[in-house]
């Protein structure tokens, strides 16, 4: 995935998302990308705001869930918007992210 590039994620978990592309559907563009102790790591900018655990969330944390079997599949975890400008240090801020989703990109 390439910064500026939209996706569509197909969310898996929770099973009852909902957002303005209907049930179970994510939309976004890439924003950055990092490599950390974890992998790959892409910022996403949601297209809309998302009601998650009672904030909006608009940014999040795209990894791999298992590169090699499943190239399309990622945890997707929320950045509270006061650490996005720390995205490039992600192994020192990953205690600060919030796994929200488990999806695939279309």
């Amino acid at each position: 995935m390439e910064n500026g590039e939209k996706i569509t994620i197909i969310v898996a978990e929770p099973w009852d998302f909902k957002s303005s592309l209907g049930d179970n559907a994510l939309s976004g563009t890439i924003c950055d990308r990092t490599v950390s102790k974890y992998g790959d790591a892409y910022l996403l900018k949601s297209d809309e705001s998302i009601d998650i655990k009672s904030a909006k969330v608009q940014y999040m944390v795209m990894m791999h869930r298992n590169k090699e079997i499943s190239p399309n599949s990622f945890n997707v975890a929320y950045i509270p918007d006061d650490f996005v400008p720390q995205f490039h240090s992600l192994d020192d801020i990953m205690g600060e992210l919030i796994f929200i989703i488990i999806g695939s990109v279309e």
